[in-house]
Order: C-alpha cells, then structure tokens, then sequence
C-alpha cells in the first residue's frame, strides 16, 4: 500500500469532511520532544470508516497547516478513538487551541478490563487484534523529510486498527457496566491535557518544597515563577533554564549572586550567561516575601500517619485486583494521604472531596476504607487473601 502525506490545505479539509461524516475518527501525533518544553508537531494520523472499510489519512504537519482536522477533536458530535492520549490531547491543546470533547481512550478502557494500568498499544493491539507492529521506527526524526515507506507504514500502524479495537473494548465496557466509568476517566484526561500551571504556584509542584524555610520558600516561589516564565518565551524544558534540585538548593542558600547559582551543581553555565542575574533578583525579591512553612506542610504524614495510609493503599489494590481495575483510577497515594490526614485530625473537619469517596469508586471500594477508618470492619488474612471482616 502507497502512503502519501497530505501537505495541502485543500486535502485537510477534504479529509475534515470525510470523518464528519463518518461519525467516528482515530487519531495519533508524531512528534519531537527534545531539547523543546511544546513540541515540535510532526504528523497526524487519522482512520475512519467509509463504506465499511477503513480509510486513513497522515497529515504532514511540518508543511501544512492541520489546524481543520485538529479541530475534529473538539466537536462532541464525533467520537474520537486515541491510545494513551494525554501527551496528544495536550499537544493539539498547545498548538491549535483545540478543548477535546468526546474521546475514547483505549489504554484507558483497557484498564477497566484487567489487561494492565498502562497498556501499550502494540501489547493491546496483539491481543485484540492478533496484529504484530514493527516497532523499529519508533525513534524516528519525524520532523525530517522525506520519510522512508516503513516509517509511514509505522506511524500509520497507530491509528489503522484501533477503531476495531475500539468497538471490542466498549462491548466489554458495556457488558460489565463500565462504560461510565471509563467515560468519567476520560473526562479527566481531558483536564488533565488542558491544565496550565500557574507562575505564581509553579513553586508547589516541586519536590522538597515543604522542606525549606518560610524565606527560602518565598525564595522559591519567585524563582520558579521566573523560571516558569521564560520556558514559556523561549520554549526549552525547565531543566535546561535550571533544574528542580539546582533551584531547591539555590534557595536553601538564599544565594543572590549569579556566579554564586552558577557554582550549584546542575546548574548550566549558558543559563547563567543568559537569565544568572535575573534569577538572583528573584531569590532576592522573594526572601523578603517569605511564605509560611507550617501553612504549606499542613498535609506532611507522621511516620503513624504514613504507616496508616500504607493499610489504605493496600485495601484500594487488594479490591483493584479483585475487580480487575488499574488502581490509579479509583485512588491515587496522593488522595489516600488526604484521607488518612483528614481521619486522623484532631480538629472536626467536613469529609474531604475525593473521587474515591464519591460515585462508583465510592461503592467498589470507597465505602470500605470510610468503614475501616471508623472501626466498624477490619482487615483479616484469610484462605490466601486479604478480607474484610465486620
């Protein structure tokens, strides 16, 4: 079969037309990650059915503008079928503006069924569909051109039987009564791929926060704050302006001269050359702002606290098991420190606003660990396995 890329308008929006028709679409993106914080978009792959046979379409997206077929994605009249679509949701999100609506992933539908948190879609292909993908051109330079025959016939592979799969996985979902569950998921995703950190709380996502002092802190949020800016401006990862650790220690130090960052580990000599003062004037600018420890640290476990979320997680993956779900659906670690911070306060606090204590997690597993924390059932190991016992 004979692959072409369309690199002209006029054939996008044909093709756009095509799958509005058709109802129901799949698509995958190849791109290039390194060296940039967006992307650099590649190509876009598409399948729909016409006719009862599917069609396929790759967009060249270095030569044309794919903006028409992108906006497919956000019309919640089409169903959109992708595999493990965060990174993909996120980029069309960054590029085209594009809010995704109604979408079916399927890594995600096959978590639902028992085959595994994080399926990649050649395992999943395989077991569905019996199909065998040639993974050597994984680690293709999509941006290049022209590209090879079997680096077209690769990245069609990701889009060309996934709406058979699609129908099996949802016929499965339907026959379990999970199909909701999954659509839930999805919504999140969606989220998820269209979050945008905030310079001003860009400091609370970085590991060891909680351990600094109220001015390092301050310090901290200033310079990544900064640092947050200027990926957005000149498009580079964070770590090539300045990495987590390098920041953290910065700031430990209160170090207020660029030469002085510049001797932190980690720390590039071209990012000093280029933003080195800017980054001692925020450190300087944010230690006389200092930010409260004790208010950030609110949610840090005692050694009590953390062997008692270990229980919880532990009855959240026994239940999983039992019900053949990916645990990260139902409840994460981060969630279950919540719980376990909230059950163990002194203070009459209202019940936290979980997912896992609301919906149909509620009923498969959250219910349980409210009963467990209020002493009216406990953990017992019995016949091989781990139950609950009243």
């Amino acid at each position: 079969m004979t692959i072409t890329l369309i690199d002209d308008v006029v054939e996008v929006a044909k093709i756009a037309k095509r799958i509005q028709v058709a109802g129901e679409f799949a698509i995958d993106l190849e791109f290039v990650s390194e060296g940039r914080y967006i992307p650099d978009l590649a190509l876009m792959q598409l399948a729909w059915r016409e006719s009862g046979k599917v069609a396929t379409a790759i967009i060249d997206c270095v030569n044309v503008d794919a903006s028409e077929a992108a906006k497919l994605v956000a019309d919640d009249t089409l169903a959109t079928v992708i595999h493990s679509g965060r990174q993909d949701l996120q980029l069309l999100h960054q590029k085209f503006g594009v809010v995704a609506s109604n979408i079916f992933d399927t890594q995600i539908a096959a978590a639902f069924l028992g085959m595994g948190e994080q399926l990649g879609l050649a395992k999943l292909l395989a077991a569905m569909v019996s199909v065998k993908v040639d993974k050597s051109q994984q680690f293709t330079k999509w941006t290049k051109r022209p590209l090879t025959a079997k680096q077209l016939d690769y990245a069609l592979s990701d889009v060309l039987h996934l709406l058979d799969v699609s129908d099996m996985l949802q016929n499965q979902l339907d026959q379990r009564g999970r199909r909701t569950w999954c659509d839930d998921e999805a919504q999140s995703l969606i989220a998820v791929s269209t979050s945008q950190t905030d310079p001003e709380t860009a400091y609370l996502s970085i590991r060891g926060h909680q351990s600094l002092k109220p001015k390092s802190l301050g310090a901290l949020a200033k310079l990544a704050a900064l640092r947050a800016n200027i990926v957005a401006e000149t498009n580079q990862p964070p770590s090539w302006v300045i990495g987590d650790k390098s920041m953290i220690e910065a700031c430990r130090r209160l170090t207020t001269s660029a030469s002085a960052i510049g001797n932190i580990r980690g720390v590039k000599p071209n990012a000093i050359k280029r933003w080195g003062k800017e980054m001692a004037k925020a450190i300087e600018h944010g230690k006389s702002e200092p930010i409260d420890i004790g208010r950030i640290s609110q949610d840090v476990l005692s050694p009590e606290q953390q062997s008692l979320s270990s229980i919880l997680v532990g009855i959240v993956a026994v239940q999983c098991a039992e019900e053949e779900i990916a645990n990260r659906f139902v409840a994460t670690k981060k969630q279950i420190d919540k719980l376990t911070s909230w059950a163990t306060s002194n203070v009459d606090k209202p019940q936290p606003d979980l997912p896992v204590l609301s919906g149909w997690r509620l009923e498969l597993v959250g219910q349980a660990l409210l009963d467990f924390l209020a002493g009216k059932i406990a953990i017992v190991y019995r016949d091989g396995a781990l139950r609950f016992s009243s």
